[in-house]
């Protein structure tokens, strides 16, 4: 089940240019005059390897990983809750991934790379908004 963001939050997801492209959730707390940025989580899928992979999680000053972190991850398996599933960098927010996938029934390899499409779709860097040239990003309402 999702949870709808508080008033404050907006959550913008920015759909891949590729089937399998970097994918991301940027979180902004909307309580000030201007949106801050406070949290991102990126992700890859491909379709035909049945395999995800989280590439990164961050958060801002003031946000908490472990709520930010879940209810982003959970959005990120809905689109393959039957792959298996890998982290490509050891952070912190590796424990908040095998929590979410166990708690989900979603296979998890914490040593996977991802398949060769994952590997090749990793072109640009995720944090440089110009290498985001797909779709245009979108509101979503429930993660």
């Amino acid at each position: 089940m999702s949870e709808a963001a508080t008033p404050s939050q907006v959550f913008m997801y920015h759909p891949p240019r590729s089937p399998a492209a970097y994918r991301q959730i940027v979180l902004y707390n909307t309580a000030g005059k201007k949106p801050v940025h406070a949290g991102r989580l990126v992700w890859q899928l491909c379709e035909r390897c049945r395999q995800g992979s989280v590439y990164e999680i961050s958060v801002g000053k003031g946000t908490r990983l472990d709520h930010f972190g879940r209810r982003a991850i959970k959005r990120a398996l809905r689109d393959g809750p039957s792959f298996t599933w890998s982290m490509t960098q050891e952070t912190a927010a590796i424990e908040t991934l095998r929590e979410v996938a166990a708690d989900l029934g979603v296979a998890f390899a914490a040593d996977l790379d991802g398949c060769r499409h994952i590997r090749a779709g990793r072109d640009g860097d995720p944090s440089d908004p110009e290498s985001w040239d797909g779709p245009r990003p979108r509101l979503e309402r429930e993660i």
